[in-house]
């Protein structure tokens, strides 16, 4: 009895930080994309719980009025040394709801803090520059959602704002032609995206190499930072071991290749004018 209660308990006091990795990836479904360690996932999820959990009782049951005794939960979890059998009514029942409402609103908090988070570090881009530190993005991601290319031209203009600085100090600008070169760099910095992505693929098909172009429509991502499937619009294909070979258009809405048959890509960032 005592066993069963104190893994379901120690469950319900990890969910929190389980919740908070999940809202905290880069994902569209609760299955990691990373290439990550059972271990460091552990830290992931033990970390955020404990920190949770420390600072509700630190500061917030003792302005509630919920009389909590540490040892109560460790008899819970681990049993009584003695042999005891804790009372169901004494123990477990009158703190039952208040235990599940207590669960409840730090499993709120996780989530709530870990979306938080994976917003501040997606906006400024933590992740791709210190990727070992905000590691919460796939890889395949950040290339076909174009993140990765605006992340780099960006980092281009900093560059190019910094110069631009330097050599006005050096006296190589004038006052007017610093002013004017900063302003189409910030206007060129605020206006980097991509409308559209070509995709070149290479497949293979029941032992066939075959290439398809096409715009890419959606993308889903597997455990591992793998790519399960991307989906491409206005597709052409022609085979890649034929010399001088056309491509043909496929009378086709949407198609779906799957990642473990593609063999290799190629990625184009489009602007609207380039179509």
């Amino acid at each position: 009895m005592n066993i069963a209660i104190g893994t379901l308990i120690l469950l319900s006091l990890i969910l929190p930080g389980a919740l908070f990795r999940a809202f905290l990836i880069k994902s569209e479904s609760f299955e990691n994309p990373l290439d990550t360690s059972k271990v460091a996932e552990l830290i992931f999820i033990l970390v955020p719980s404990i920190s949770l959990h420390y600072l509700a009782v630190k500061y917030y049951l003792p302005m509630s009025d919920y009389n909590f005794e540490l040892k109560q939960l460790y008899y819970l979890i681990a049993g009584d040394s003695k042999g005891t059998i804790l009372n169901f009514k004494e123990v477990i029942e009158p703190s039952f709801l208040i235990f599940l409402e207590y669960i409840f609103v730090q499993c709120i908090i996780g989530m709530t803090s870990g979306f938080i988070l994976k917003w501040i570090i997606l906006f400024f881009a933590l992740d791709l520059r210190w990727s070992s530190i905000f590691s919460i993005s796939n890889e395949w991601d950040n290339l076909l959602s174009s993140r990765s290319y605006v992340f780099e031209q960006k980092s281009f203009i900093r560059k190019e704002v910094r110069l631009t600085i330097f050599r006005f100090l050096k006296g190589h600008f004038t006052v007017k032609n610093f002013i004017k070169r900063l302003h189409l760099l910030k206007t060129y910095y605020f206006n980097i995206k991509t409308d559209n992505t070509l995709v070149n693929v290479i497949a293979d098909i029941s032992g066939k190499s075959i290439i398809y172009e096409g715009i890419l429509h959606k993308y889903y991502l597997s455990a591992g930072n793998n790519l399960d499937k991307i989906y491409l619009t206005d597709v052409r294909k022609k085979d890649f071991m034929t010399k001088g070979a056309n491509f043909n258009d496929i009378d086709s809405h949407v198609l779906v290749i799957k990642g473990d048959d593609i063999v290799n890509l190629n990625v184009i960032h489009l602007y609207y004018e380039d179509f």
